[in-house]
């Protein structure tokens, strides 16, 4: 968990766009996951996390992640199709 939120914190430190984005909220209705992305000077981060015990389809709901950079996740192994139960990820989608 630590070295998680080191990460977190060094991603703020080295990308402005975490920090000075523009904030957008995604998919406000969705009971389960919460996303939004930070736009700042043509860089986009996409901001995704399940805060529930059931998967969802990540490319359905949200499209723009289907061709993303994973910059930071909580989990060790991506699955690029499925977000997983409590998994957060961090998308560079620019």
């Amino acid at each position: 968990m630590l070295a998680h939120y080191r990460r977190l914190i060094a991603l703020r430190h080295e990308n402005p766009v975490v920090a000075l984005g523009d904030f957008a909220m995604l998919l406000p209705e969705h009971d389960d996951v919460y996303a939004f992305t930070r736009t700042l000077d043509g860089e986009v981060l996409l901001v995704v996390c399940n805060v529930s015990a059931t998967p969802y389809p990540l490319v359905e709901l949200l499209p723009e992640a289907a061709n993303g950079r994973l910059l930071l996740g909580n989990l060790a192994d991506e699955d690029p199709e499925l977000l997983r139960p409590w998994e957060a990820r961090v998308l560079s989608v620019s």
